[in-house]
């Protein structure tokens, strides 16, 4: 039986979001699985894992496909998922892009795209771009389950607000529900950027071999989120994370949040193309509007220098996770991660000097494998239900 912890408190509708939640989760990674199976592995009565089962069949997102093989009782039949069917579609807005990719359930990235941003449009421009590249890549596959779009900011999933952005200032007071009400590609549904990310390490990258991790965003801002066998954490409203307005340095650079000393003031990508530019080095060369983190570099002179440095910097932000936390592992995904060997290193030597030994020895820090997190986060919004719960509710089409 899954061990993951149920709520404290639970009606009906939390109820049956967890053990939809576990039924999908079995069906993704034992496929073709009997509904027997399900409730073996999940712990979930029969007569609602047919409810599960009936419900999905009906909406056409899985089928019967074939007949168990057993060597006592009643055989059973098997389910799976279509094939050619659960498509869906994550956008992911940052700073300067969108970073997008089109998703075939349960485990296959179809395609991915970057769409580039000037960072002063109106928010206007910016609703234009996002409906533009969700029309474009939806002409990819022959239908959508949805679409996710996911925000760098603080996001009011409740209020469908958006009430800051310190990376892009149209989205400040936003309401980012409105604009995609009449989208035409199925239901719309919503998350915080690094959230996203972090739903996307759970269920297809390092974080779902992990008991609890902090998955760690590296890009214009600097985020990190929580995961345990609960979820992910949201928090009352929804306004956590933010590692990258952590003081690293009292009294220090001024930070584009108006305080002094903070993380993001040192190793934020616009930081740290400054820093590039007044060594003389072209930074563009080294940060690509790519947003895939992925791509193995070796940078030399002084360009290492100022990455290895940036390291140092992000080691005593992530000793305050350690310290506060302890979480088994701790997944950094970003551009910056093109520069792992040389960052890592220099944040694990300096996490020495944060932390208290016996916690960290207990603690990994890895970089992503995944490509566009975000938007492969974002992907899997459109698929209600299926994953963990407290997401925006969908909005349907009128």
């Amino acid at each position: 039986m899954d061990e993951r912890i149920i709520p404290p408190v639970a009606n009906h509708g939390t109820m049956k979001n967890y053990n939809l939640t576990n039924f999908m989760q079995a069906l993704r990674r034992h496929a073709p699985v009997s509904r027997a199976d399900i409730s073996r592995l999940t712990g979930i009565d029969k007569k609602c894992v047919s409810m599960f089962s009936n419900e999905l069949i009906g909406a056409g997102f899985i089928e019967e496909a074939g007949i168990e093989t057993v060597s006592r009782g009643r055989p059973g039949s098997l389910l799976d998922f279509v094939p050619e069917r659960n498509f869906s579609l994550g956008l992911a807005v940052q700073a300067d892009r969108i970073n997008c990719a089109v998703f075939e359930f349960p485990n296959t990235i179809r395609e991915t795209r970057v769409y580039p941003l000037d960072p002063d449009m109106s928010a206007k421009n910016l609703v234009d771009a996002i409906r533009r590249a969700a029309q474009e890549l939806s002409r990819t596959v022959p239908r959508l389950a949805g679409v996710g779009i996911s925000y760098a900011g603080t996001v009011d999933l409740r209020k469908g607000i958006i009430h800051s952005s310190a990376n892009l200032a149209c989205l400040n007071k936003f309401p980012f529900r409105e604009p995609f009400r009449t989208l035409g590609l199925g239901p719309v549904w919503f998350e915080q950027s690094a959230r996203a990310a972090a739903l996307a390490e759970s269920w297809f990258g390092q974080g779902a071999a992990a008991g609890n991790f902090a998955s760690v965003e590296l890009n214009i801002g600097i985020s990190v989120v929580m995961v345990n066998q609960s979820g992910l954490y949201h928090g009352p409203e929804g306004f956590v994370g933010e590692l990258g307005h952590v003081i690293v340095q009292p009294r220090g650079r001024r930070c584009r949040c108006g305080n002094n000393g903070c993380l993001e003031a040192y190793m934020g990508e616009y930081a740290l193309k400054e820093e590039m530019r007044a060594a003389g080095v072209d930074p563009e060369e080294l940060f690509p509007c790519s947003g895939d983190g992925t791509a193995d570099a070796a940078p030399h002179g002084k360009a290492e220098k100022i990455l290895a440095r940036a390291g140092v910097w992000l080691g005593r932000g992530l000793g305050t996770l350690v310290n506060l936390f302890n979480p088994d592992s701790i997944i950094v995904q970003g551009d910056l991660m093109r520069f792992a060997d040389t960052v890592l290193p220099s944040a694990r030597k300096e996490l020495e000097k944060c932390c208290l030994a016996e916690k960290l020895m207990l603690t990994t820090v890895t970089p992503s494998r995944l490509l566009l997190p975000d938007a492969m986060g974002a992907a899997a919004l459109a698929f209600p239900g299926w994953f963990e719960g407290g997401f925006d509710e969908a909005l349907s089409e009128k």
